[in-house]
C-alpha cells in the first residue's frame, strides 16, 4: 500500500522526508533519541515522553510487536515515533498486534523510512531542537510559521492523573506525588509494604500531610521542574516532616527543593543503556532514563551527598541527605536497586 509523504522540520530550519505510518495528520514536539535496542513499547507509554518525538536510534523497529502486559501507563505520550525501517510483521509469542496495528489505534504518528541517523547527528551537535512532523502539508514555509506558535506547551499537566494506582493493600501508608508516574515504580513502591495513594503534582503540603502518610513519592514525568514552584515549595516543607523518595523528574524537584538548580543537557539520557556508577556500591549500572535537565553538582549543598554518577558525562544520577530520611535517583530503577533498601531504612528508623 502506497503511503503518504511527511516532512519532518526542525525549529533550526532543518528538514528530513519520510513517509507516514500508524496515524497521520501534523503534530509537534521536542525531539529526542532513544539509545535502546528494544523498549519502544515502553517509550511509547511512558508518561515522561509526552510532547516529545521520539527518534529511536536502532534501524529496525517492529518486529517484536506489542505486549500488553509491558504498557507503562494507560496511553500513548509522545506524539511521534521516527524510524528508519518500520517492520509491518513480528515474532513474539506474547505479542497481541505488531507495531503499525498498535499506532493507528491509539492515535500515533510513525515517521517511517527517514534518516534517523542524520537526525541523531544532528541534535548531538547543536542539542535540543523543536520539531514538527506533518503528512497534511509538506511546505516548510508555512511549517515554519506554525513552529513557534506550539513551542513551550506545559506537560506535566497533561499527564498527571493518567496511571491509575497499584490495588490497595495494607501497612504503611505512602502518598506519591503524580507528575506523570509510571506503574511499575507504584508497583516498586507498593512492594515496601503498604498502599499508595497518588495526588496531583500541585496538591498543598497540609493536605498531603492530612492524609497521614508514612512516606511520601515523587514520581518521574515530563517537563522542566522550574515550572513547577508550587511542588518545589511543597516538598520543601515535607522534606522536613516525612522520608521522601524520588525518581527522574521528582528526582530534579527534590533537588530543588533543597537549593539545587538544575541545566538543560545538550542532548539529554534516553534509553536503557546508561552507564551510572553507585559510588557507595563501586559497581556500574546499565540504567533506563528519560530526561533533558540534569542538577548542577556546584549547586548542591553541604546536606546533600552524591550517590552515583553517570560515566558518560559525570552528571548527578543520585543524592542523599547526609542527616534526613532524603533520596532519589535520576534514572528508573530496578526492582533489586539499593535504593529500596535504603528507602526501607529510612521506613524503619
Amino acid at each position: 500500500m502506497k503511503r503518504k509523504k511527511a516532512i519532518l522540520l526542525l525549529d533550526d530550519g532543518a528538514w528530513w522526508e519520510g513517509a507516514a505510518a500508524g496515524a497521520e495528520g501534523e503534530v509537534f514536539g521536542e525531539l529526542v533519541f532513544y539509545t535502546g535496542v528494544v523498549g519502544y513499547q515502553e517509550i511509547l507509554t511512558d508518561p515522561a515522553l509526552a510532547g516529545k518525538l521520539a527518534v529511536m536510534t536502532y534501524p529496525h523497529i517492529g518486529n517484536y510487536g506489542i505486549v500488553p502486559a509491558d504498557d507503562l501507563s494507560g496511553r500513548v505520550w509522545p506524539g511521534a515515533l521516527l524510524v528508519k525501517e518500520l517492520s509491518c510483521t513480528y515474532s513474539n509469542w506474547q505479542a497481541r498486534s505488531g507495531l503499525p496495528e498498535f499506532a493507528r489505534a491509539n492515535g500515533l504518528f510513525i515517521l517511517d523510512g527517514i534518516d534517523t541517523q542524520s537526525v541523531v547527528r544532528h541534535l548531538r551537535d547543536h542539542g535540543p531542537r523543536f520539531g514538527v512532523i506533518s503528512s497534511r502539508d509538506t511546505s516548510r514555509r508555512r511549517l515554519a510559521g506554525r513552529l513557534a506558535e506550539a513551542a513551550g506547551r506545559a506537560a506535566v499537566t497533561a499527564v498527571s492523573g493518567a496511571t491509575p494506582p497499584p490495588a490497595p493493600g495494607g501497612g504503611r501508608h505512602f502518598v506519591a506525588y503524580d507528575f506523570g508516574a509510571r506503574a511499575d515504580s507504584l508497583r516498586q513502591l507498593a512492594a515496601l509494604g503498604g498502599r499508595v495513594t497518588l495526588v496531583p503534582f500541585d496538591t498543598p503540603a497540609e493536605a498531603v500531610l492530612e492524609l497521614k502518610p508514612d512516606a511520601f513519592f515523587l514520581s518521574s514525568g515530563p517537563g522542566d521542574p522550574a515550572g513547577l514552584s508550587e511542588s518545589v515549595a511543597a516538598v520543601r516543607t515535607l522534606s522536613e516532616k516525612l522520608p521522601v523518595l524520588a525518581f527522574g523528574l521528582g528526582f530534579q524537584v527534590l533537588c530543588l527543593a533543597l537549593g539545587a538548580a538544575a541545566f538543560r543537557m545538550k542532548t539529554g539520557h534516553y534509553g536503557l543503556n546508561q552507564p551510572v556508577q553507585d559510588l557507595a556500591g563501586r559497581r556500574c549500572l546499565s540504567t533506563s532514563q528519560c530526561h533533558s535537565l540534569a542538577i548542577d553538582p556546584a549547586s548542591l549543598g553541604p546536606g546533600l551527598q552524591v550517590t552515583h554518577l553517570n560515566l558518560n558525562d559525570r552528571t548527578v544520577e543520585g543524592v542523599r541527605h547526609r542527616e534526613r530520611p532524603l533520596a532519589g535517583l535520576q534514572y528508573y530503577p530496578a526492582n533489586d536497586d539499593p535504593i529500596f533498601e535504603t528507602f526501607a531504612g529510612f521506613l524503619n528508623a
